[in-house]
């Protein structure tokens, strides 16, 4: 079974697509060590490898979609 989310942020674009793809604030949002692929295609792993995924589609500043999974559950998001 999958879960579709949407969210809204309250932030610009430019803000919002930066915190999804750079390492550094990714770090700073999870207190853990993260790994970024932050392209079309590319994993990612973040609270300790508890989430991991998969960047479905990325237009700089414009759209990121990202596959999420949990460690612990056999759920994914979109």
């Amino acid at each position: 079974m999958a879960m579709h989310m949407t969210e809204l942020f309250d932030t610009t674009i430019e803000q919002l697509y930066n915190i999804f793809t750079t390492k550094d604030l990714v770090q700073q949002f999870s207190i853990s060590p993260a790994v970024l692929e932050a392209e079309k295609g590319g994993k990612f792993q973040i609270f300790d490898g508890n989430i991991t995924g998969e960047y479905i589609e990325s237009l700089t500043n414009k759209n990121i979609v990202m596959k999420w999974r949990c460690g612990n559950c056999q759920k994914v998001c979109y």
